[in-house]
């Protein structure tokens, strides 16, 4: 009885060490996937990089090709730019205290007056 029980424990011992060296396998493999990924992005990166300098250069002689076929102007006007927006902060709220009052005052009611529409206002003068 023990003996099976014995085997039965080391059945799950050893099922569950083939386990963890299968994910760990698995593990590997996706790092080394992921790391070939990594180097294809920098080397796009890199190419795009390339790409934009050769540009940029392109670019400069293609200005500097224009400024020599235009004339210069005599005199030019230095334009200045306006000036940034400045952020607005809202203004905060001071927290008001209150002071103890010593004496409640008694406010009396105040009659209401009644008020009469002007349709019923016509019709009184009509009459």
């Amino acid at each position: 009885m023990t003996t099976e029980i014995q085997t039965v424990t080391l059945a799950i011992i050893l099922g569950t060490l083939v386990a963890i060296v299968y994910a760990l396998r698995i593990l590997v493999l996706l790092e080394r996937r992921i790391a070939r990924v990594d180097h294809h992005v920098e080397l796009m990166a890199m190419g795009i990089l390339k790409d934009e300098k050769r540009i940029l250069s392109e670019e400069n002689r293609l200005e500097e090709m224009i400024k020599q076929l235009l004339p210069a102007p005599a005199a030019k006007k230095s334009v200045s730019k306006p000036a940034a927006k400045k952020s607005v902060s809202k203004p905060v709220a001071k927290k008001s205290v209150s002071k103890p009052v010593a004496k409640k005052s008694v406010s009396k009611p105040v009659a209401k007056k009644s008020v009469k529409s002007a349709s019923s206002k016509k019709k009184s003068v009509k009459k």
